[in-house]
């Protein structure tokens, strides 16, 4: 009789253990894709397009990507079409869904035609330096696996509203200098906006996957 009591207790506190450990895992992650500006904030201009527009492109791309990817992340879209929204509401979304992760799509403009190449910024500041560097390097990783036309300029810290003011890690992804040549041609095309759009989905399993290992 008595080992058969033991035999109980340890079976109670084995699955006990098992249902915690499971617990502390999120069944889900939230990320927020942020398409930047948009309604009577264009952003940077090309003579085409705007730079609001090519963001809601890639953002719509990602949108297209989702619907086949992995159920237990779920992608919360701060635009779907020309809509302005204040930067304060876009970090409000952060605190209404609870996300785990915010990344914001821009692309870059300068007066040097010469300066080209994509760009991801992490917070400079604040709580989520440590988890916004570690999907900034997913990223910037999954980036130069798809080999664009367009160069890696730098991943680097950034003191932009979005990303320091954000509850969650966060980065800025700049798709490149709408005033070089080059990366305006690939930018434009829906091929490498595929490209772009995989790879942040890539990276963002790969960042759920850690999320799920700890």
């Amino acid at each position: 009789m008595k080992n058969l009591i033991v035999l109980i207790s340890v079976a109670l506190i084995s699955s006990a253990f098992v249902f915690s450990a499971s617990e502390g895992k999120p069944d889900k992650i939230v990320v927020i894709i942020d398409a930047g500006h948009g309604g009577k904030d264009p952003g940077n201009k090309t003579d085409t397009l705007s730079e609001a527009q090519i963001n809601l492109q890639v953002a719509n791309q990602i949108l297209e990507i989702k619907k086949k990817e992995r159920k237990n992340i779920e992608f919360i879209f701060t635009r779907k079409g020309d809509d302005f929204l204040e930067l304060k509401d876009r970090i409000a979304l952060i605190d209404k869904h609870k996300a785990d992760l915010f990344i914001s799509i821009h692309c870059d403009n300068y007066t040097d035609e010469i300066i080209n190449g994509f760009e991801i910024f992490h917070p400079i500041k604040g709580d989520q330096i440590v988890g916004s560097k570690k999907y900034a390097r997913l990223l910037e990783e999954a980036l130069l696996k798809k080999k664009t036309p367009m160069d890696h300029k730098s991943t680097k810290p950034g003191e932009m509203f979005v990303i320091t003011r954000a509850h969650c890690p966060a980065v800025i992804v700049n798709f490149g200098f709408l005033s070089n040549p080059n990366d305006l041609e690939t930018v434009l095309n829906p091929e490498y906006q595929m490209a772009f759009a995989k790879a942040m989905v890539e990276s963002i399993n790969e960042y759920a996957e850690k999320i799920a290992e700890k």
